[in-house]
């Protein structure tokens, strides 16, 4: 007996678990939040095509929780940050593009190319105008993408280049990082939106609330039906 218990206590795999990076977003929580992703990501391919007015590719590629300094640290210099003031609490979010995306986005809209041949560097002022305009489109339709479930309305607050100048939060403080992929000439270039995870849970937790309500009343007509 003591034998069999010793077998099955090597045969059991055993798993690190790192208490520095503990998860928070429970899965039902993350089927919620992707729900809201995937119908953004239908937006963005729709106002990036018309705005490149060529054949370009968008697509939702993750949610990873981490610690803000942990996000911080993985920018580069320059890079093109905004933060932007989410619901009615006047909490801090931020949407973040890639320099090199935001020079062919430029480059487009004044009647160039759009090809990645644009030596990265830090936005100009008047760089820096122009993509306000994209950018409080980008954050309309995230508001939009919530709207069948809770009512959001983000508005642009602040633009940075050095991400070590963004206070959103404190560094060890929760944050949901949802990355997208935008294709263009067969480039790579990503969009995200990193949030604080206390202020977001609010709002997915408003998904979840809508969907099981919906689920509820289709259930409660099949009863009938029957």
């Amino acid at each position: 007996m003591e034998q069999n218990i010793g077998t099955e206590k090597q045969q059991r795999k055993i798993q690190k678990y790192d208490f520095r990076r503990t998860r928070r977003l429970a899965k039902d929580q993350r089927d919620g939040l992707s729900i809201v992703c995937q119908s953004y990501s239908k937006l963005l391919y729709t106002y990036f095509a018309t705005l490149f007015r060529l054949s370009i590719e968008v697509n939702f590629i993750s949610i990873d929780e981490m610690k803000y300094g942990e996000f911080i640290e993985s920018r580069p210099v320059p890079d093109c940050i905004w933060t932007f003031q989410t619901g009615i609490s006047g909490d801090l979010a931020l949407i973040n593009m890639q320099a090199e995306m935001i020079l062919i986005i430029v480059d487009r809209l004044f009647g160039g190319s759009g090809r990645a041949n644009i030596a990265v560097r830090p936005t100009t002022e008047i760089e820096k105008n122009i993509m306000h305009r994209v950018v409080d489109r980008v954050l309309r339709m995230w508001d939009q993408s919530w709207q069948n479930f809770i009512q959001v309305e983000s508005k642009q607050k602040t633009y940075e280049t050095k991400p070590f100048l963004v206070q959103m939060v404190s560094p060890t403080d929760a944050v949901v990082n949802i990355a997208f992929n935008i294709k263009i000439f067969d480039e790579d270039y990503l969009l995200s939106i990193c949030t604080p995870l206390a202020v977001l849970e609010p709002f997915i937790n408003s998904v979840l609330e809508k969907s099981s309500s919906k689920k509820g009343a289709k259930t409660g007509d099949e009863k009938e039906m029957q």
